[in-house]
């Protein structure tokens, strides 16, 4: 899954290589040859009207969650690209984390604000806590 700057999620499904690294190692001294990627990007369509400043995946789920510049935070589901859930947030998101077990997401706003949230409801996020670390 890919978030671009202005609010387009996208996938590139591309094949994995295996590595022999016995034979990568022997040709530490040659030149790498480089690869160009021949598969097309299929857009998902838009769903933030801004840039997306964070995505993270939640768990080892099928399901990631986003932020972005107009104020919201989204709950997806990776398999069918649907939006599972949408906040809206009084500040602009600039950072964001998942716990490991993908239960709770912490998201640090442009006005020092620090909102944690349970998302183990995907479809009904719950605010569980809210701090600020400064003023304007």
């Amino acid at each position: 899954m890919i978030g671009t700057q202005n609010g387009i999620l996208a996938k590139l499904a591309v094949e994995a290589e295996k590595l022999d690294e016995e034979e990568e190692e022997d040709d530490g001294q040659k030149e790498k040859l480089k690869k160009v990627l021949e598969v097309p990007l299929n857009l998902l369509g838009r769903f933030h009207t801004a840039p997306i400043s964070g995505i993270r995946e939640l768990d080892s789920s099928t399901q990631f969650i986003t932020i972005s510049e107009d104020h919201t935070m989204a709950i997806w589901e990776a398999t069918n690209q649907k939006q599972l859930s949408l906040i809206s947030l009084t500040d602009r998101p600039v950072s964001l984390s998942v716990s490991a077990s993908g239960r709770s997401a912490f998201i640090g706003t442009e006005n020092g604000a620090f909102l944690i949230y349970d998302v183990t409801n995907r479809s009904n996020p719950r605010l569980v806590k809210q701090m600020r670390f400064f003023e304007e």
